[in-house]
């Protein structure tokens, strides 16, 4: 968190401030904008000193920059261009002059055209975003058709130019050769800004004192804003904290009834096909009463056969029961030393540790008894499954 502090002792001041070495040279190669008819220098190099001007106001744009900077150095204040190291932003600068709301459309500056990193002057710790700009106006202009661009009515070029049938007049923003400087908050989490546009060219060289005393006054309220800002995100995380674990309390609660529903849907259809395989069994057995009780005999292979044996497999498919009593023989004849149904082996029923839990006793049936008074671990294992 930035804090203000008494300002460290002055020091030897060069004529030109070092962010602004060689500048002229990078914003003379540069693009021109040409949206409406501003022009502004968009300088091929990103990391330079912020500066937004049209070529003509140059020179007293980059003079300007270079007399506020050396006027904050010699209170104690550094200006850089933001460390790589640390998280600063520029924010969207409202170049043109009267315009009461910026559009996205016309923050091209601000954005994509703007340099890499801000340049920041440190009252102390707090850094605060600094832009010298020139100003744009709103005005009259003609548009000359012959040669294709407009010209602000009035000036001298305008009464120079010859006029065509073509001709005409509209509005027009224009750079106005009037500089300006935007003071800012370099941080995304706050908004704090400050203007100040001559009124008519070089007035700004005389404002750079009231600057500097403006920017030096309003370290306490960056300071402030931060503060509270980092209370309100707190309170907010905290806010979020409650409400996630409610949303994962009803999730989980959700969860549970869905399991719910789903083991009872589940045991219905356990249910439902227990019975099935119930009556499908005394279905065969009450046929084979009545064949036996006529003194009959269903013929070996026959349909008939055929369909009660296919009768009595498809139960026990469906029968819930069948896993059950194949896992509680297969239990009986390890148990026993017999041949697994499945594997046809006789597992070792005796190597066995001194710690190994009892069978469970399955309900109706007898608890197989270990050989030897021991039961095997693969003995325990399925005792407790069945």
């Amino acid at each position: 968190m930035p804090v203000v502090r008494k300002r460290s002792k002055k020091l030897e001041q060069p004529d030109r401030h070092p962010l602004l070495d060689g500048a002229i040279a990078h914003f003379l190669h540069s693009r021109v904008s040409t949206y409406d008819d501003e022009k502004y220098l968009r300088p091929y190099k990103r990391n330079l000193v912020d500066v937004l001007c049209s070529k003509e106001a140059l020179h007293g744009a980059l003079d300007a920059a270079n007399a506020l900077f050396l006027n904050l150095e010699k209170r104690g204040h550094r200006v850089i261009l933001a460390p790589s190291d640390a998280q600063y932003s520029r924010m969207r600068l409202s170049h043109r002059e009267g315009e009461k709301k910026v559009s996205d459309e016309d923050y091209r500056y601000g954005g994509h055209g703007g340099p890499a990193k801000p340049t920041l002057v440190f009252i102390d710790t707090v850094a605060i975003g600094l832009t010298v700009f020139e100003v744009s106006e709103h005005v009259e202009v003609r548009y000359v058709g012959g040669e294709s661009k407009y010209i602000r009515v009035g000036s001298p070029e305008e009464r120079k130019a010859p006029r065509r049938p073509h001709d005409w007049t509209t509005q027009q923003w224009l750079v106005s050769g009037r500089l300006g400087v935007h003071a800012y908050a370099p941080y995304n989490a706050i908004r704090w800004e400050r203007y100040w546009r001559e009124n008519k060219p070089g007035e700004l060289l005389s404002m750079f004192a009231a600057i500097a005393k403006e920017l030096e006054a309003q370290a306490p309220t960056i300071v402030t804003l931060l503060e509270k800002e980092a209370r309100e995100a707190d309170e907010r995380r905290r806010k979020w904290e409650i409400e996630r674990r409610e949303m994962e309390r009803k999730e989980a609660e959700r969860k549970r009834i869905e399991r719910e529903a789903q083991r009872e849907k589940e045991i219905a259809g356990t249910i439902s096909n227990w019975r099935l395989a119930r009556d499908v069994r005394e279905y065969v057995e009450e046929i084979y009463s009545l064949v036996n009780g006529a003194n009959l005999e269903l013929t070996e292979g026959g349909d008939a056969e055929r369909e009660l044996k296919w009768a009595l497999a498809y139960a026990d498919r469906v029968d819930p029961l069948t896993p059950w009593r194949k896992d509680i023989e297969k239990v009986k004849v390890e148990a026993a030393g017999k041949p697994c149904p499945d594997c046809w082996k006789i597992h070792d029923a005796e190597s066995v540790g001194p710690h190994d839990e009892p069978a469970v006793d399955v309900p109706g049936q007898n608890k197989p008894q270990p050989r030897d008074g021991v039961m095997s671990d693969d003995d325990d294992k399925r005792d407790h499954r069945t």
